[in-house]
């Protein structure tokens, strides 16, 4: 495994820990300014800016490209979401 593919590895893991831990200012200062997300049957989406919803489940690499200074990854998420004051939404995928 690369520097890079273990570097990305490490981000994962922080990323979730921080997210099961509602740490709203962790998660945003993993990310860069044009990062997008996509999930299965719904368009390409930016993160939003704000609180940070509670998350429960897990999240699996599937595939991590590296390709010069730019890289991707793919995973396979089971997640409820709740935002703060919201209802808990099942995300799959």
């Amino acid at each position: 495994m690369s520097a890079d593919e273990q570097a990305i590895r490490q981000v994962a893991e922080t990323w979730m820990r921080a997210s099961r831990e509602g740490d709203a200012e962790i998660v945003p200062s993993l990310m860069t300014k044009d990062a997008v997300f996509m999930v299965p049957g719904r368009e390409v989406f930016a993160a939003a800016a704000g609180a940070s919803p509670k998350i429960e489940g897990t999240s699996q690499i599937v595939e991590i490209q590296v390709l010069g200074d730019w890289a991707f990854t793919r995973k396979h998420i089971d997640l409820t979401a709740t935002p703060p004051g919201g209802s808990p939404v099942r995300l799959s995928g």
